[in-house]
């Protein structure tokens, strides 16, 4: 939690990154030279090795500041609707084992990052192809 507040001390006194660390990164250019979690470790730890990693929250500030909480904790919201619809579908024991690693991850992932490549994206896509749960009977 305390590399959280770094994060909050550093953006909340210079320029957001407006998601040019990653998907805008064609589109936007990056106001600092090396990583920010790089960046963060020099600046607060004295190590340019350091890699300060943060969860979703941080990460949602250091892009946007407290709008960025608010827009990535509703996409959040959503999704983990999705995964509820799901869970009266497929049965809730199949969704909590097929999601729980992939969310898991938010503690110290970027939200976009664990949908795309975390896996939260892909534990969506196998749960809408496995079969419905058993003695359901099939919509035709």
């Amino acid at each position: 939690m305390k590399n959280h507040f770094l994060y909050y001390d550093f953006f909340s006194s210079n320029e957001k990154v407006y998601l040019s660390n990653s998907i805008f990164r064609f589109f936007i250019e990056n106001p600092y030279p090396i990583p920010i979690p790089n960046l963060i470790g020099s600046i607060y730890y004295q190590n340019y090795d350091t890699w300060v990693n943060v969860g979703y929250l941080a990460d949602a500030y250091m892009n946007f500041g407290f709008l960025g909480i608010l827009l990535f904790s509703i996409l959040l919201g959503i999704i983990l609707k999705m995964f509820d619809t799901l869970s009266h579908e497929k049965g809730i024991e199949l969704v909590i084992v097929t999601s729980f690693i992939p969310f898991f991850g938010l503690m110290s992932g970027a939200l976009l990052t664990k949908l795309l490549t975390g896996g939260i994206l892909l534990a969506f896509v196998l749960l809408i192809l496995l079969v419905e749960k058993r003695g359901q009977k099939r919509l035709r």
